[in-house]
């Protein structure tokens, strides 16, 4: 059972009297008991689980009428739904791990990359894969207001301004995450099955961002397409520029810290 704390009616961040349970100043939620390991898996159930607003309705909306969300979480309607950047992350945390811990990754780099290119991959390159995918998720995190610019880009006539179309974005690419992650079952009844569908991921995500688009803006179908294939592809361009620069960095740094490395580097790059 949890032990009450001494408290005093004020709030503990801004010290304004609260006016119910709730801070009237700040928005602090008024607590009186020690936090607990049941009190912190009942909050983490309750998140999961919460079918009336929180992650599924957020998934659910997005995926059956995205427009209306989209325009309710903008407008300030943001009760009912999982907060965008939080949703992004979750979604990219739980693929990066599992990707990790069942091997598939290992996989897409082991047999399945000898088996398209001819040939093992070098343990320099392998080395900067594994770091690549370790942290693909704050990688790609990372680089949504890039993808946020691309889309207030092509749709500025739309009246939304560039922090809304980072809520857009955020969303959206949350879902893409999310439906990759529907087919690694896949991965278990057939390897190279499960590798041929992911190379169909930018199909995907472009034809999810086109349905976003079209629900949201309710534009003509050709003019949204090609405007979504303009803002994935100079997304593409920049994100390609921007981890190219972190794989050198790297390169440049192991080299210089690691002669070991840089020796294999060199001996593979005149290999190929």
């Amino acid at each position: 059972m949890s032990q009450e704390l001494t408290t005093t009616q004020s709030c503990k961040n801004c010290n304004t009297e609260y006016a119910g349970v709730f801070c009237p100043a700040c928005g602090q939620k008024l607590i009186t008991e020690r936090f607990t390991i049941k009190e912190g898996i009942s909050n983490v159930i309750g998140v999961v689980f919460n079918f009336d607003r929180g992650l599924w309705p957020t998934i659910y909306g997005l995926l059956v009428r995205p427009g209306e969300v989209l325009r309710e979480y903008v407008s300030g309607v943001t009760v009912r739904y999982f907060h965008p950047f939080r949703f992004l992350f979750l979604m990219l945390t739980i693929s990066v791990v599992l990707m990790a811990t069942l091997g598939i990754n290992d996989y897409l780099q082991g047999e399945y990359a000898t088996k398209i290119s001819g040939h093992p991959i070098s343990d320099p390159i392998k080395e900067m894969l594994t770091l690549m995918n370790s942290y693909s998720h704050l990688l790609i995190a990372s680089s949504m207001p890039v993808l946020a610019f691309a889309s207030w880009l092509f749709f500025r006539k739309k009246g939304y301004n560039y922090a809304e179309h980072l809520i857009i974005v955020s969303y959206a690419f949350g879902v893409t995450v999310f439906l990759g992650m529907l087919i690694i079952p896949v991965f278990f009844i057939d390897e190279e099955a499960y590798a041929w569908l992911s190379s169909f991921s930018i199909l995907i995500t472009l034809g999810y961002f086109t349905y976003v688009y079209l629900s949201l803006f309710q534009e003509r179908q050709a003019a949204v397409f090609f405007k979504s294939l303009g803002v994935y592809l100079l997304y593409g361009f920049l994100f390609g520029l921007f981890s190219a620069g972190i794989v050198l960095a790297y390169i440049g740094y192991k080299s210089s810290t690691d002669p070991e490395f840089k020796e294999k580097f060199k001996t593979e790059t005149k290999a190929e």
